[in-house]
């Protein structure tokens, strides 16, 4: 008589058992999102270009922050200026007066919210928003170790390597297909990120040709510098942007220095 009166309780405990050991097979079944076969000429979906870079190399550097500001860019979400100074240069973020952040990823939010603070339109990468900027990579590289701890970097990798193989690649056109200004625009602040942008703009330059690669550069209205809204060519956008931007930034991250090497202010 006992036993009839474990009995249901029995039959609801192999039930979850059941149930458990079927979710654990599915799980290992399911393929990996990160390692399911994809095109390896298009972004590994899901991640920024700062994103992107952090898997490439293990790690925060200021050119994730960097490409994920030139991707923001691309898409509209701001404007970054480089005006030529007596000494260096001075960099400015403006948010376009229409922007909307339903493009962006999270961890891009999160920096946006972090730079243009109060409503704020302006932001510019000088010495007197050393600490904002500081700030904003902090928490910046805070998320990016959150969403990308050990395993995670384990699971993109592969993904990752592939696509930056793409686009550090000297196929030509005839092997490969031809280039147009918008698969170029789309794939260059992840070119930046995975250290591929020459190869990337020599690729677009063989596709198009010279005339049309620096038609295409003199019509960038996402980025202007050193004072001239007109780029001449496509290696002044790759030194600005893929080393000078990222310098001022780590420059700007770096907590000042006082007296006997205390940190000031």
């Amino acid at each position: 008589m006992g036993v009839w009166l474990w009995l249901p309780a029995l039959l609801a405990l192999g039930g979850i058992i059941g149930w458990w050991l079927w979710r654990k097979r599915a799980a290992h079944q399911a393929p990996d999102r990160a390692t399911v076969a994809t095109d390896p000429s298009l972004p590994p979906a899901g991640l920024s270009p700062g994103s992107a870079r952090f898997v490439f190399r293990g790690g925060y550097d200021a050119r994730c922050l960097a490409a994920d500001l030139v991707d923001m860019a691309i898409r509209g979400y701001l404007q970054i200026g480089r005006e030529a100074r007596v000494v260096g240069f001075r960099w400015r973020l403006q948010r376009q007066p229409e922007a909307t952040d339903e493009d962006l990823t999270p961890i891009q939010r999160a920096l946006a919210e972090r730079l243009f603070v109060r409503g704020a339109q302006v932001f510019e990468l000088t010495d007197n928003n050393a600490r904002r900027m500081a700030h904003a990579c902090e928490g910046y590289e805070e998320m990016l170790l959150e969403q990308f701890p050990a395993r995670e970097i384990q699971r993109w990798r592969g993904r990752v390597d592939a696509f930056a193989a793409y686009l550090a690649s000297d196929a030509s056109p005839e092997v490969d297909g031809a280039l147009d200004a918008d698969d170029y625009r789309a794939r260059f602040a992840h070119a930046m990120a995975l250290d591929a942008s020459a190869a990337w703009s020599r690729r677009f330059v063989s596709s198009v040709g010279a005339d049309a690669a620096s038609t295409f550069a003199s019509r960038v209205r996402w980025y202007h510098g050193s004072g001239s809204q007109v780029l001449s060519d496509l290696s002044e956008l790759e030194l600005a942007l893929g080393q000078q931007l990222s310098a001022q930034i780590a420059t700007l991250a770096k907590p000042p220095q006082g007296m006997f090497g205390l940190p000031g202010r």
